[in-house]
């Protein structure tokens, strides 16, 4: 599967783009995709809506995998969440600490350990706190963000933060060139009844994998899937 972090397309009455995407994904042979809305792509909510096609919150499970994906909700940063999202994510969170939970959300928790999170407002989601005092008490073994677009060879982009029952949080990077670094993304593997979830980083202008940046995360759960 694929998972598309936010901010697909940069400006609005992007019909082009939403078009070039769409034929992309069909070349991939990749069967299922699941997306989130950026800020730039909630500029033009209306071919959002018509091309991706996703309610601005949904989960999915594979197995006792679940993901919990939540767009930005404005178009201006930082990343806007309304309390009637936040509440779906808490009830689902709790409700299901017997599975492997992840969280995809354009930008990051305030507190998460991130490049510039604690310093630069507009790059996390507003309001934060409240999913930060949830993951005191219940376990979020994986976060995945997007929004800033740096590599991650500039570090802080990947962090594990103790106090959010070991939440580990990965800054997704950015698959188009910015700044003249290479494209990049994430490769997450987790294998069936093993509680190891590798994360690999994938440069895309090189062709390899970067060794240093892999994360590796041990869960208290072991990944069930039966095809």
């Amino acid at each position: 599967m694929a998972i598309v972090g936010g901010d697909i397309v940069h400006r609005r009455n992007a019909v082009n783009d939403y078009i070039w995407y769409l034929k992309q994904k069909a070349k991939t042979g990749i069967k299922d995709w699941y997306e989130i809305a950026g800020n730039h792509d909630m500029k033009d909510t209306a071919n959002y809506n018509r091309f991706i096609g996703k309610p601005l919150h949904y989960s999915i499970q594979k197995g006792n995998l679940l993901i919990l994906f939540m767009s930005d909700e404005d178009r201006f940063p930082p990343t806007y969440i309304s309390d009637e999202t936040f509440a779906w994510w808490k009830d689902m969170v709790i409700k299901n600490q017997d599975k492997i939970i992840i969280t995809v959300t354009h930008a990051y928790p305030k507190h998460s350990g991130l490049f510039m999170a604690k310093y630069v407002e507009s790059r996390t989601i507003l309001n934060s706190e409240r999913f930060e005092d949830v993951m005191k008490k219940y376990r979020v073994d994986l976060w995945l963000s997007g929004h800033t677009h740096i590599p991650s060879a500039l570090g802080f982009s990947e962090s594990r933060v103790e106090e959010f029952s070991n939440t580990t949080f990965i800054n997704m990077s950015r698959i188009r060139r910015d700044m003249h670094f290479n494209p990049e993304s994430r490769v997450i593997i987790l294998k069936k009844n093993s509680s190891e979830i590798i994360i690999k980083n994938r440069d895309h202008n090189d062709h390899k994998y970067v060794k240093r940046r892999e994360v590796i995360i041990r869960t208290p759960v072991k990944f069930k899937f039966n095809q």
